[in-house]
């Protein structure tokens, strides 16, 4: 059910929570975590007319952009790159944005053991904002993205959507979910190595140059086809997850972005529709490929991207066409089934055999025989007692 509803995936945090501290409990307390939680479901229940949740939403969609993000003690930064499915496909973009001193200073380090975040978080942090910075500048209503991230826990809770415990993770997550359903769209979370993921780092790394000088820099490193854009994050959202990162911070600390627009329905019937006498076919994905060497994304950044991500990229290229046509039998093959349904082709090979001297294959070999592909009838008899062999008539 959570799929059909989107945004339900990162309201199960606080009560996967409650379950794991007391799992034997018959009873257990609202605490206003879970007050919050259960009001969002009220809300998304009542949404369900306004907001109907699309097939495209459900079902896996060709990655009309990837994209690698990585975060640091000091910041956090990116790149998308479009594919060939986007449709009116923007330049590729580069982000950057350095994480607050007050947030710096509660990062969980040898030096500073008392802290309240870790690493993971940050890296969360910035899967949730990298996925913003690509819905906010790009039109992503019913495509997917696929993003890659180095760091194995936020690759992880992104991939679940929630975690058993009432912390910064499980309020990041609910914001990417509230954010997925606000722009139509979902993304699919891809773990690279470290020292593929290039890019990403060099973004979240170089926050002693100017932006100039940084966006010098990375075109100099990193060329490609057509110019980067560079964005920076939402001021609304950087505050949001400057609060989330900050120590004592509720559910409700961040503020969402505006309400996605009402969708509005008009009557339906027969009065009003038309009776089609055509079948509605799936579209075929644009721009066919004329070769397995072409590229998805810009020739010049391909050879940067993590092979795991050229892999996934791989699979979409692929036609998608039906399975071939199958023996007619259900399930595994047993030895008697095997014989019966070559008991069978053999019968009626030999009603269509015309008289001849010819002796039979098994009179021949005792081996298999290459024509009828059955075993002799003595092999045949030890296996099935009350086999018989069909009667033949040869002159």
């Amino acid at each position: 059910m959570v799929p059909a509803i989107s945004g339900g995936e990162g309201l199960f945090s606080y009560l996967q929570h409650v379950l794991v501290q007391s799992p034997s409990a018959r009873r257990f307390r609202l605490s206003t975590q879970v007050k919050y939680c259960l009001r969002c479901w009220q809300d998304l229940a009542r949404s369900l007319a306004t907001r109907p949740t699309s097939l495209r939403e459900l079902v896996p969609l060709p990655p009309a952009y990837v994209g690698l993000c990585d975060a640091s003690k000091h910041g956090m930064g990116g790149v998308w790159l479009p594919t060939r499915y986007a449709t009116n496909p923007a330049r590729p973009l580069v982000w950057r944005s350095p994480f607050p001193l007050a947030v710096q200073d509660t990062l969980i380090s040898q030096t500073n053991p008392q802290g309240t975040v870790t690493n993971s978080d940050l890296e969360l942090a910035g899967v949730v904002t990298h996925f913003d910075i690509l819905a906010s500048h790009v039109p992503m209503q019913h495509q997917g993205s696929l993003l890659g991230c180095d760091n194995i826990p936020a690759v992880a809770w992104s991939t679940k959507g929630s975690v058993s415990m009432a912390h910064t993770p499980a309020i990041l997550l609910h914001l990417k979910a509230h954010l997925q359903r606000h722009h139509h769209t979902r993304t699919t979370v891809l773990h690279v190595p470290g020292p593929e993921n290039v890019m990403a780092d060099f973004c979240s790394r170089s926050f002693d140059l100017s932006n100039t000088q940084f966006y010098t820099a990375f075109s100099s490193l990193f060329p490609s086809q057509r110019s980067w854009q560079m964005l920076q994050p939402r001021a609304e959202l950087i505050s949001s997850l400057t609060s989330v990162l900050s120590p004592g911070t509720r559910p409700w600390a961040f503020a969402p972005p505006p309400p996605s627009e009402t969708a509005t329905f008009g009557n339906t019937g027969v009065n009003f529709v038309c009776p089609s006498t055509s079948t509605n076919t799936y579209p075929t994905l644009p721009t066919p490929f004329q070769s397995s060497n072409s590229t998805l994304v810009d020739t010049a950044l391909a050879p940067l991207l993590p092979a795991n991500m050229k892999f996934a990229l791989a699979q979409w290229s692929k036609p998608f066409v039906p399975l071939g046509r199958r023996l007619p039998v259900w399930g595994p093959k047993t030895p008697d089934s095997t014989l019966s349904a070559r008991s069978i082709f053999a019968s009626n090979a030999n009603s269509r055999l015309t008289k001849s001297k010819t002796p039979l294959p098994h009179e021949s070999s005792p081996s298999l025989s290459p024509l009828f592909n059955m075993p002799p009838p003595c092999a045949i008899a030890r296996v099935l007692p009350n086999w018989k062999p069909l009667p033949t008539c040869w002159s």
